[in-house]
């Protein structure tokens, strides 16, 4: 009786191309001479995205290729299968990844967490840098993306602290990257940058905190800053005439990415590079027309019910569903998810990430939520530092 071994090595390459992932790694566990094929010729992964979050006694590891594939490495040497995984996955990716992912389970002490310089040498073993179009990545300090972001080429670079403080980050080391020279977008979150402006003029669309800002930051904002987007909201106020025209033949906003912040002293809106009061988001939001990539809700209020009441109201009166294509939403409850999801167009939305606004873990209860329309088709869904409460089926 033949077996695979015995197959031509043409034959057998072209088996492993028509396998997924999953089964890949199966077969590579059958037997040494299968796993030695395999390991030769890298048949490619096709995963899209990866997504790995680092607990002090776990690791999950969530990949979406042609299907889902998770594991939660738990065992008492659970970092070195992780880590084994983890490299023959990356060492048979060829195709960029649409989305990478590294976050923390934090709740002990980071010296028990593993080193982002384990993840670091795997990536130095790549003939070439890895291509990820969207790069998250949870640090605690410059360290940590000096770790990653050498071996990694990418248009966007999200950096968030998972501590949930306002730590200072240094970014010194990490400005003089090509990676860093080279990406589009940043966005920094919790942290509190003390680098000077001018090494971030290189991105189309940039989000950090600043303890201070001078002068010279402020005029050189001023000169770099795109006005011509805001060319309607701007003639929209000068009389009523203009208020009413524009009101009633409503010129689509054209936004691509808008992200706005409820904070307990004020609204903050911003769109790409633009700062807009919280008047006009209505006037925003009753006039796009395309789709928006990138809808980022940042909620830092706990007095929010009569602000997500007048965001659904907002969403409620257009006339159709909001074209949004990932939404990204920090929240404290069930009830401040379903009155943004439900309005929005059901099979554009294609990824849904839900971050828990409070400082403490809670349970999210999905009830209501993974039976609407939006849920269930969309490819990729996110939690961070919720303890979830719902069937299996909703996933």
């Amino acid at each position: 009786m033949s077996s695979l071994t015995s197959l031509p090595d043409i034959a057998l390459t072209n088996i492993l191309e028509h396998l997924d992932f999953k089964s890949i790694l199966t077969l590579r566990h059958t037997c040494h001479d299968l796993r030695n094929f395999i390991d030769d010729v890298k048949p490619n992964s096709n995963v899209r995205s990866i997504h790995i979050s680092i607990g002090t006694e776990s690791i999950n590891l969530v990949l979406y290729a042609e299907t889902r594939f998770s594991k939660t490495y738990k065992e008492d040497n659970f970092s070195e299968q992780f880590l084994t995984n983890l490299m023959i996955i990356l060492s048979f990716q060829r195709a960029p990844l649409e989305y990478m992912e590294v976050s923390y389970d934090y709740r002990h002490p980071t010296d028990q967490f593993i080193s982002l310089e384990e993840i670091s040498k795997i990536l130095k073993c790549r003939p070439r840098s890895l291509s990820v179009n969207h790069f998250r990545l949870e640090i605690f300090n410059q360290e940590d993306v000096m770790f990653v972001l050498p071996f990694i080429t990418t248009e966007k670079i999200n950096i968030s602290n998972p501590k949930r403080k306002h730590d200072v980050l240094e970014l010194n080391n990490v400005v003089e990257l090509d990676q860093w020279k080279q990406a589009k977008e940043i966005d920094i979150r919790n942290f509190t940058i003390v680098e000077s402006l001018n090494h971030f003029l290189n991105f189309d669309d940039i989000f950090v905190q600043v303890e201070t800002i001078s002068l010279e930051d402020v005029v050189m904002m001023k000169d770099i800053t795109l006005i011509s987007s805001q060319c309607s909201l701007t003639l929209r106020v000068t009389c009523h005439a203009f208020y009413d025209f524009i009101n009633e033949i409503k010129p689509s906003s054209n936004i691509q990415k808008l992200e706005f912040a409820f904070e307990s002293n004020r609204f903050l809106l911003f769109s790409m590079r633009r700062h807009d009061s919280c008047g006009n988001l209505e006037f925003i939001l009753s006039f796009q027309r395309t789709t928006i990539h990138f809808l980022d809700i940042i909620c830092q209020y706990k007095r929010r019910n009569e602000i997500f009441e007048k965001l659904c109201e907002l969403l409620k009166n257009r006339p159709r569903p909001l074209p949004v294509k990932s939404l990204r939403m920090e929240v404290f409850d069930r009830q401040d998810v379903i009155q943004v999801v439900l309005f929005l167009k059901s099979g554009e939305l294609q990824k849904i990430e839900v971050v828990n606004a409070g400082d403490k873990e809670y349970a999210l209860d999905l009830n209501g939520i993974g039976e609407l329309d939006q849920w269930k088709l969309a490819m990729e869904i996110d939690n961070h530092s919720f303890l979830i409460m719902a069937p299996e089926a909703y996933f």
